[in-house]
């Protein structure tokens, strides 16, 4: 008896070959999953430093006008502490902590501190958590019109990491010293 042609499997081969081409498909399909997951999470860590930056800002713009238990904050205290001994804010890269501390204000010595430490500050200690893969950098420079200083340029620089990779979200704007009668 002679076999029909429609009997006929397949071969090993072509089997091989087969599950080849179908793991290249897979491999394929789980290194664009893995790229998009890897995208979504910086996205979302884009977003929260640009909040972090954002937060930090309109606090520098509060200072300007606040009283704190009559202690008046002011244009000389928005300022970065290795420039003026009045200055409020920390220059340097701090850790950024979910709570601003008891002044309120984002930036400064009681929500700025090592993270091994719990910043403590004139009896306050901020225990607040420290924001994972986050931190925080305020420049404030002067602007000097006419010998006198009615503006200052503020940037704030947050830096974060999407898996080992370094990442910034800047806010920069002016602020002036304005004089209400």
């Amino acid at each position: 008896m002679k076999k029909e042609d429609s009997e006929k499997g397949f071969t090993y081969v072509e089997v091989i070959i087969s599950l080849i081409i179908l793991l290249i498909g897979i491999v394929g399909a789980l290194s664009a999953l893995t790229f998009t997951v890897i995208s979504v999470q910086g996205s979302e860590k884009k977003i929260r430093a640009k909040i972090i930056a954002s937060s930090a800002m309109e606090t520098i713009f509060a200072v300007r006008d606040m009283n704190d238990n009559g202690i008046l904050k002011s244009w000389e205290t928005i300022q970065t502490q290795d420039l003026n001994e009045k200055g409020i804010f920390l220059p340097d890269w701090t850790p950024v902590r979910e709570n601003p501390g008891i002044d309120g204000i984002y930036g400064t010595a009681d929500d700025a501190c090592d993270i091994s430490t719990n910043c403590p500050v004139n009896g306050f200690e901020n225990t607040s958590p420290v924001l994972p893969d986050f931190e925080r950098k305020i420049q404030i420079q002067d602007i000097n019109e006419n010998g006198m200083v009615r503006k200052r340029l503020i940037n704030i620089t947050v830096k974060y990491y999407v898996g080992s990779l370094p990442r910034e979200e800047k806010v920069s704007s002016l602020i002036a010293n304005l004089q209400f009668n």
